[in-house]
This record gives structure tokens, C-alpha cells and sequence, in this order.
């Protein structure tokens, strides 16, 4: 059954906050994809994201990022490193969706 988070429930800062996010979003994303499916909102704000996100959801299901308005992902590891990877070369995988998201590389 499709499962919802709201990306500071599950522990996301917005910039306000030193952490970085990979690893609360890796951890969001993970329990979706086990779940079979579900939804990540980002609330409004700029999140820094210190790494690659996987997305993987197995054939039949679906994960879905939706921003609010105002939602940024900043990528902090470096402009060479992807914000997401979408499957593998060997593996098939769901359906993404990513809507109303600013994302953007390091400065």
C-alpha cells in the first residue's frame, strides 16, 4: 500500500539547519520503496544534500517527489555528483515522479 512523508517529519532540515539531507532522504525513500510505493513532499525552503539518491522502486510501483512551492534540493557533494540516480543497467524498475522541485548543483 502507497505510503506519504513529509520530508521534515522524517527528520529533512530546511537551511536554517547545518545537517545535510541525503541521508534522512535516502532513509525516506528506502522505506517507500520497500512499502511498494508512495509519496516524499518537500515542504517550502532550500535543503542541502550532501550525496546520491537512488531511486529504485520495484516494477509495479511508484515513487513520487512533490515540492511545494518555494522547495529547492541544493546537491553540496560536488557539480560531478548526481542529486538522483534513476535503476541500474541490470534491473528494471517503477514509475518517478519528481514535480515542483527546484534542484540544483554546487555553487
Amino acid at each position: 500500500m502507497p505510503i506519504n512523508f513529509n520530508a521534515i517529519d522524517a527528520g529533512i532540515a530546511s537551511e536554517n539547519s547545518a545537517r545535510l539531507n541525503a541521508a534522512a532522504l535516502r532513509r525516506l525513500v528506502d522505506e517507500i520503496q520497500t512499502a511498494g510505493g508512495g509519496t516524499i513532499i518537500i515542504p517550502p525552503g532550500t535543503y542541502a544534500i550532501d550525496g546520491t539518491i537512488a531511486l529504485n522502486p520495484p516494477v509495479g510501483s511508484s515513487i513520487d517527489i512533490r515540492g511545494r512551492d518555494g522547495a529547492r534540493l541544493v546537491q553540496t557533494a560536488g557539480p560531478e555528483i548526481p542529486l538522483f540516480s534513476v535503476g541500474t543497467e541490470d534491473e528494471e524498475c517503477g514509475n518517478i515522479v519528481i514535480a515542483n522541485l527546484h534542484i540544483e548543483g554546487a555553487p
